[in-house]
């Protein structure tokens, strides 16, 4: 009879071990999900900042076509 209840123990630590085991499994699962999102956060990231530099460039020069502004040669001053 004193088996029993140390068995029943037992059994009861194993499915907690198997519960355990299959959260971690879901949370490994998940954290490799979202390691992939970073990444892809991360390439679009520098692909904005690539777009950011080449539609400021674009507007730089749009302003200076629409102002009319003369290009300074080297050695001149702007009053």
């Amino acid at each position: 009879m004193s088996s029993a209840p140390g068995q029943h123990v037992s059994a009861a630590k194993e499915r907690h071990y198997a519960h355990l085991a299959a959260r971690l499994a879901a949370v490994s699962q998940t954290l490799s999900s979202i390691h992939s999102q970073v990444e892809i956060a991360a390439q679009d990231a520098q692909f904005l900042r690539t777009l950011g530099t080449n539609q400021a460039a674009l507007f730089m020069a749009a302003q200076h076509q629409v102002e009319g502004e003369p290009v300074l040669e080297e050695g001149e001053e702007q009053f």
